[in-house]
């Protein structure tokens, strides 16, 4: 069964989360920003699941080069562009790109399409490879696009915002400028793009 039938079935919250599938989404680096990746561990990989009711997602299994590592805590966001190309491309090429760049494979945790729909990335619990000396207390999501050069489309922050409330109401953190940031807070880098950094603000106070 896959997601969108567990959403659509009629159960309790308890089913749900019992059949609930692991899932999270990923990005692609920046083509000008080598330096946003620390290296994979090869570590147990994690089983936490995020209580998604909201959302439609589509699940990806995919070939890890290796075992990922853990998080010990999780207490930010940190939101991407995919920056070097504006097309509608899906964690399924990003994978291919990040393992052709001799890492585990896609280092973000959740993608959002132009039409809003997020598709899933590394696993929810597992530290990441999208924001250089945060990736251990971080989740990440790219949103699909170049934002520098265009403006994300409004599924994409209506998706955006439900994503975002979903994964702070699951560890517990509170929505704001201290615990959802924008790639370039933590180095120097465009993204996530004009366009999409202008309206973290909007996304933060209408997570839900």
């Amino acid at each position: 069964m896959n997601i969108q039938d567990i959403l659509s079935a009629s159960m309790s919250r308890r089913e749900f989360l019992a059949r609930a599938l692991k899932f999270s989404v990923a990005a692609v680096v920046p083509v000008d920003d080598p330096y946003s990746v620390e290296p994979d561990d090869e570590q147990i990989i994690g089983e936490e699941t995020l209580d998604f009711d909201s959302i439609i997602l589509r699940e990806i299994n995919f070939d890890w080069a290796k075992r990922l590592r853990r998080r010990s805590r999780t207490d930010a966001v940190v939101i991407h562009h995919v920056g070097n190309t504006d097309k509608n491309i899906n964690a399924a090429a990003i994978h291919r790109w990040h393992r052709k760049n001799g890492w585990a494979g896609i280092g973000y945790h959740y993608v959002i399409r132009k039409d809003g729909s997020i598709e899933r990335g590394r696993p929810l619990d597992t530290v990441g490879a999208h924001t250089y000396d945060h990736n251990d207390n971080t989740v990440g999501i790219c949103v699909v696009g170049n934002f520098e050069l265009s403006r994300p489309t409004s599924e994409q922050f209506r998706a955006a915002e439900k994503l975002v409330g979903a994964i702070c109401k699951h560890y517990d953190i509170t929505p704001g400028a201290s615990t959802v940031f924008g790639h370039k807070d933590f180095c120097k880098t465009t993204c996530p793009g004009i366009y999409l950094y202008k309206w973290l603000p909007d996304i933060i106070r209408n997570a839900i």
